[in-house]
């Protein structure tokens, strides 16, 4: 079961992706995202604070709603990151030591 206030984000504007999004959530269904995407978020969160856009403890509430998503909706898949970040070329492999 999702965050009682995931469902609870239907009285916020949220674009119409986000909202297709929200409702495979809801159904069950998981995401898959690359590794580095936990740190992506935590650092969107950080740079909304140092901007006041978000208080402290909307942060850490939106933290708190993350993780229980993250645990029941989302899988990490490290292969994602490493294959979009190596060029194709293997003529860069051997200076990276693969």
């Amino acid at each position: 079961m999702l965050p009682s206030h995931f469902a609870g984000f239907s009285t916020i504007l949220l674009p119409a992706y986000a909202n297709r999004v929200k409702q495979f959530f809801l159904k069950g269904d998981r995401a898959m995202v690359p590794a580095l995407w936990h740190l992506e978020m935590s650092n969107g969160l950080a740079v909304a604070e140092r901007r006041s856009i978000l208080t402290a403890p909307d942060v850490d509430q939106a933290m708190i709603d993350i993780e229980q998503i993250v645990a029941q909706a989302v899988d990490t898949d490290g292969n994602i990151v490493f294959r979009t970040a190596i060029p194709s070329n293997s003529a860069c492999l051997p200076a990276i030591g693969l």
